[in-house]
């Protein structure tokens, strides 16, 4: 699992979901010498490390360990960009244990860090998050597939389309048909 270099030209990483480990995100958009004037980049690794220690205490609330099943990582922090403002992230979570979890002690801090409360999110860790619930599929056939299904697969398409495109005016702009071309990769870390 190595993450690849980015496009000179561009400054983003190569197209496709590229599965890394936590260390090899900091190796890569931390510490490594481009990023070394940078004023922001060790602070919102800092905060989305203490964003996923607090997964691991709501988790440990509620008795289930692996509800976070992994996290893309993607937007300005995934590119060469010096300073960026925070981290756009996709936490992929296990649908079963969501709903195992339900009404116990814990279940609404797991709420908020999936995205509930993004604002709060953003300010507290500097991280947004764009949540995919996963749902084991097990068919083929759009016509047998469940609400749940849908919803999982229709989500995990979408964000996987997003992070690979670029905005067309400047690190917020909106989406455009000009814009959804892909022409950007981004991360998957491996929890």
């Amino acid at each position: 699992m190595t993450i690849p270099d980015l496009d000179p030209g561009t400054g983003h990483l190569p197209l496709g979901r590229h599965v890394c480990a936590i260390s090899d995100v900091r190796e890569h958009f931390v510490d490594h010498p481009r990023f070394a004037s940078s004023t922001r980049r060790a602070g919102l690794f800092t905060r989305l490390g203490r964003y996923l220690l607090d997964w691991q205490y709501a988790q440990s609330l509620v008795g289930a360990d692996d509800i976070l099943r992994s996290i893309w990582i993607a937007g300005s922090f995934a590119s060469g960009e010096l300073d960026p403002d925070d981290i756009d992230v996709s936490p992929i979570l296990d649908g079963p244990k969501l709903q195992e979890i339900k009404g116990r002690v814990g279940a609404g801090r797991i709420a908020e860090l999936q995205g509930a409360r993004r604002e709060r999110m953003v300010k507290e860790y500097s991280v947004e998050p764009f949540p995919i619930t996963w749902w084991p599929v097990t068919t083929l056939r759009r016509g047998d597939l469940s609400l749940v299904e849908h919803d999982y697969i229709g989500t995990r398409g979408l964000m996987d389309d997003v992070w690979q495109r670029t905005h067309s005016t400047g690190p917020k702009g909106a989406f455009t048909v000009d814009t959804a071309v892909p022409r950007r990769g981004y991360l998957e870390v491996v929890l």
